[in-house]
């Protein structure tokens, strides 16, 4: 019965990004909400016809120069998924969420509500960065105003850290602020980073929605064998819808993510890791690649941060081409092959997820992140050292 019922959520998220995508890419063209290619926006700011800050700026230059492309397309699936988990939740018989989880949901999609609104804003207007992180404090706010959180933490090789050593319960009317200290402070800081590290990831055409498809189906399983099936349903919702935006978004792409889709799926994905808490390390594990790539490139720009003089929040804010998905392509990765050669690793590491006994993951964690930290290093010294014998 569970399983049917996971199936059917798939291939409903599927058929719903099949058939809602061409709408999102006519009401993209239709409000102007296209991305032009980055010369196009310098030409507008060198000649006064257009203002953005620095950031922006930055922002622009490190996208690729390609054809005029409708964004918003993250409305697609982000939509999808709150209409089709919702209903589905509700109306199954399998899965019961309990009455006394209902406002903690209401909270967590009070939260993706925020960042989707923040980002269909910010593809049509370019709002101001600031604007962008304080819709990201926001929404993980919100979150932590549920009773999800962490009870505990366990460090590899050492023994497990309490969290919840204080709670704060608050009361508006029936509405319910549930604090957990320390823990909501790891889950807010966590979901932000989760927030960036997707977003991030998202530079070339599928890269970000192709590996997080790969990962969320052995996500799907992982829940499943845990008996999270909450988890597994949704899981296995996003993943059908994300493989149905995968066929318009696919190199060369028709509609982009947008920030209406990028910074929302990163908060999704970060936060499956709390609601299902068995799947904590499961999430950190399947999204290695984003998470570790993020990680290496703030190192790389706290060092440009701290040579230019300029304040340490900046490196939440300046863009650059360091992340992995621009250093293949200085090797001369074709960028179709790209989503391909990320979502390899992510199909891997969920084999090893899945076969290996779940007291493993302590292991695996650190090692993955070793790994791949030192491919990082090796491909980007490989990817400066062609890029310098180019200009020789």
């Amino acid at each position: 019965m569970i399983t049917s019922f996971l199936v059917g959520g798939f291939l409903i998220g599927v058929v719903f990004s099949i058939l809602f995508t061409p709408w999102v890419i006519k009401l993209a063209e239709a409000f102007d909400v296209v991305r032009y290619p980055p010369s196009y926006y310098l030409s507008k700011v060198k000649k006064g016809k257009q203002k953005l800050d620095r950031y922006k700026i930055e922002a622009i230059k490190r996208r690729l120069e390609k054809p005029p492309t409708p964004e918003w397309g993250g409305i697609a699936y982000v939509v999808g998924f709150l209409i089709i988990s919702a209903v589905g939740l509700l109306a199954s018989k399998t899965i019961n969420l309990g009455a006394q989880y209902i406002v903690d949901y209401l909270w967590w999609g009070l939260g993706i509500l925020v960042l989707l609104i923040n980002g269909i804003l910010d593809d049509k207007f370019d709002m101001p960065s600031v604007l962008q992180l304080f819709s990201y404090f926001l929404a993980t706010l919100f979150f932590i105003f549920s009773s999800f959180s962490i009870g505990d933490i366990s460090i590899p090789f050492l023994a497990k850290v309490p969290l919840d050593w204080t709670t704060i319960s608050l009361g508006i009317g029936s509405l319910k602020i549930v604090i957990t200290l320390w823990s909501d402070v790891i889950v807010f800081l966590f979901l932000l980073y989760m927030i960036m590290a997707l977003k991030v990831q998202a530079g070339t055409d599928a890269v970000m929605e192709f590996n997080t498809l790969v990962a969320l189906l052995f996500f799907v399983m992982l829940s499943y064998v845990g008996k999270l099936y909450s988890s597994a349903f949704m899981a296995a919702v996003l993943a059908g819808l994300l493989l149905g935006f995968v066929f318009y978004n696919w190199y060369p792409a028709k509609i982009w993510s947008g920030e209406a889709g990028d910074a929302v799926i990163g908060y999704i994905i970060g936060t499956f890791a709390i609601i299902g808490r068995f799947n904590l390390s499961a999430v950190l594990l399947l999204f290695a690649i984003p998470i570790v790539d993020f990680a290496y490139v703030l190192l790389k720009r706290i060092k440009r941060v701290l040579r230019t003089h300029r304040r340490i929040i900046d490196i939440f804010k300046i863009s650059d081409r360091n992340h992995l998905h621009h250093r293949l392509l200085a090797l001369g990765v074709p960028e179709n092959k790209i989503p391909f050669v990320e979502g390899a690793v992510t199909a891997i590491i969920g084999v090893l997820l899945v076969i290996l006994p779940h007291q493993y993951r302590k292991v695996m964690l650190p090692v993955v992140y070793l790994v791949l930290l030192i491919a990082l290093i090796l491909i980007d010294f490989k990817a400066s050292k062609q890029r310098l014998n180019a200009k020789l």
